[in-house]
Order: C-alpha cells, then structure tokens, then sequence
C-alpha cells in the first residue's frame, strides 16, 4: 500500500509523544505504524499497534512517553528499491507496511 502525504504526516511523532497520542496517530492515518522521527525529521524508530498493546498490557500507562517501547531496528527501504524487492522483504518478515527513507533517514513514503 502507498500511504498518501496527508496520511503520512499523520504518522510521524516525536519520541517524548505519550502512547496516547501514537493511538490517535494510529487512528488517523489509518496505518499499522507510527514513524518516530527527530525534530530534523530523520526516523529514529517505529511503534506498530501491537506494540502499544503490549506495553499498555505490561503496565504501561497512555501518558507514557513512545520512547521506551518504539523499536529501534526496524526494516526500511530506500525509494530505489523495486516493489517487487519490497514484497519480498514484507513477506519474509511478516510486516504490512515498510518505511521509506532518504539518505538523511527522512520518510518519504511506506
């Protein structure tokens, strides 16, 4: 799936954002995964909606900041990889939806 800009920016926080606000990310950009970025943009870190779920169930609270439970080794792709490339990739790791990065680690698609 391309996400559209509107839906991409939707996905973007911060890290010092609180679970509660990667929810209502979640929500409205109706993907599987909220992009953790720096203030300069560059992706530092993803958190999907079952990673939310799995801290909220091990006691994390909604006013927790994202920091704590985003993962920070996470698959992406450059624009030059082929779809063909991505697919595979999803595939093999069982993923729905793939950052695509610059070369400064800036989001430019999933």
């Amino acid at each position: 799936m391309v996400v559209p800009n509107r839906a991409l920016k939707e996905c973007v926080i911060r890290r010092q954002n609180s679970l509660r606000e990667a929810l209502a990310s979640l929500e409205l950009s109706a993907t599987g995964i909220v992009i953790i970025a720096e203030d300069d943009g560059s992706v530092i870190g993803l958190l999907t909606d079952g990673d939310v779920r799995r801290a909220i169930l091990g006691g994390a609270e909604l006013a927790h900041q994202v920091e704590p439970y985003m993962k920070r080794d996470f698959a992406s792709v450059s624009a030059a990889v082929s779809r063909s490339d991505v697919l595979d990739l999803m595939q093999a790791r069982f993923i729905s939806e793939v950052p695509i990065l610059d070369a400064d680690r800036r989001l430019v698609g999933l």
